[in-house]
């Protein structure tokens, strides 16, 4: 398993002042991590969420239950960070580091006996509920009739990948620009499928936009039409 280091983190919060929004999903952390070779696969990745190794992580609150990762501390600023260093590093919480002391400080600290306690009862709740989740989510990939479903949410960030096809091949002025915010769960209809998806990208003036628009796919899982959400 990857070690939750400083320079680990550092990135994490690099991404999120860099985004924006105020936290990243996993798929952006991944992305983020890979590319300064200190993770190897999502995989990887959530056994730390889950595990608790990355402690400012949290769960939202709706029924998808999806992972999100804020700055590890209000004070955190954007810093470089070179490949193979660990030097560079921001102030905040995380300026008492030291070679002789662990990431999190001293193990036997009542900070770390509680999240050691929560280590273990998030450990009793995956081994107790989590097959139970899992065969929940399944059932929402199947049809009445048990075929599969053409469209669905992404288990692993809630992204219909039919409608992140059209967006970056059909619909954007700047595809690289592309950034996704929040997906709806996914709404079967008589003529195939609704889901509503809010995200950022570059306009034709070259500035950043928030859009909230509702795609329809047919039955076929092609995006038909696109409108904007109206509250």
């Amino acid at each position: 398993m990857a070690e939750v280091s400083k320079r680990f983190v550092q990135i994490l919060d690099n991404k999120v002042l860099e985004i924006g929004r105020g936290y990243i999903t996993p798929s952006e952390a991944v992305k983020a991590l890979k590319a300064y070779g200190l993770i190897n696969d999502s995989t990887e990745f959530i056994e730390l969420l889950e595990s608790g190794q990355i402690p400012h992580a949290y769960q939202t609150s709706n029924t998808q239950k999806w992972w999100r990762i804020p700055l590890s501390h209000p004070d955190a600023k954007y810093k470089s960070v070179n490949q193979g260093s660990n030097s560079l590093w921001t102030t905040g919480v995380y300026d008492t580091y030291s070679s002789s002391t662990s990431f999190w400080g001293d193990l036997d600290s009542p900070e770390n006996k509680l999240r050691q306690k929560r280590g273990c009862l998030l450990t009793i709740f995956l081994i107790v509920f989590l097959p139970l989740m899992v065969g929940y989510c399944n059932s929402d990939s199947y049809n009445e009739d048990g075929t599969p479903k053409k469209v669905q949410n992404s288990a692993w960030d809630g992204s219909v990948q039919q409608v992140v096809s059209y967006l970056k091949k059909e619909y954007l002025i700047d595809p690289l620009s592309y950034q996704p915010i929040e997906w709806s769960p996914v709404q079967q209809v008589n003529d195939g499928y609704w889901v509503r998806h809010q995200y950022r990208a570059r306009n034709s003036f070259g500035g950043y936009v928030v859009m909230d628009q509702v795609f329809h796919l047919n039955m076929d899982g092609k995006v038909d039409r696109v409108q904007d959400y109206i509250k």
